[in-house]
């Protein structure tokens, strides 16, 4: 479970997100510190700010013409 969770914490469950839920994040912790995860998926870092998304493609404004008469 905790490497499933490892992505998220990394990238988009900031401080702001994870205050909410200590428990989890206690719990996390605890387990990211174990020297069988480190060995196996080295240290982790939680994320400070969540990550925004990118190669989002943006609308095309489109210019609205004068009507011809």
């Amino acid at each position: 479970m905790a490497t499933s969770l490892q992505a998220a914490f990394q990238t988009v469950l900031d401080g702001g997100f994870r205050k909410a839920m200590k428990n989890v994040e206690a719990w996390a912790l605890a387990n990211y510190a174990r020297p069988e995860y480190v060995a196996v998926n080295g240290n982790v870092h939680m994320a400070g700010k969540a990550l925004k998304p990118s190669g989002l493609i943006e609308p095309v404004k489109v210019k609205k013409e004068a009507p011809v008469v």
